[in-house]
């Protein structure tokens, strides 16, 4: 049992109240608000609008389940350095494959083998 000044009747009270239903109430409606939102407003934005509310609803999404599910509430602020290198990776990631994702040609790559034909 861990070191705190809390009797096992509080203890219960306390573990047995964590908001974990609450959370997976709110990630479902927030799944079908990114369905709805992407299916019925996609020729009504533009894809800059689109995308941005998706991500907007995908990174709040993220943070829930961090926070709840992965117990992040409970950690220090070491935890968030960690998000630097990870972002730093990402970066470098995405500018990396960015050649390949825009000097493709017909919306798809080809093998050599098939370009040949």
């Amino acid at each position: 049992m861990a070191e705190h000044n809390l009797t096992a009747e509080q203890e219960r009270f306390v573990e047995s109240h964590a908001p974990y239903m609450k959370v997976f109430w709110t990630l479902l409606i927030l799944t079908v608000l990114e369905y709805a939102y992407a299916r019925f407003l996609e020729g009504r934005l533009s894809f800059a609008a689109l995308v941005g509310g998706l991500m907007v609803l995908a990174i709040t999404k993220a943070f829930l389940v961090g926070w709840f599910f992965m117990h992040l509430k409970f950690e220090g602020r070491w935890v968030y350095m960690l998000l630097v290198p990870a972002c730093l990776l990402a970066v470098i990631v995405v500018t990396g494959l960015a050649p390949d994702m825009a000097f493709h040609e017909n919306g798809f790559f080809e093998s050599p083998a098939v370009a040949d034909r």
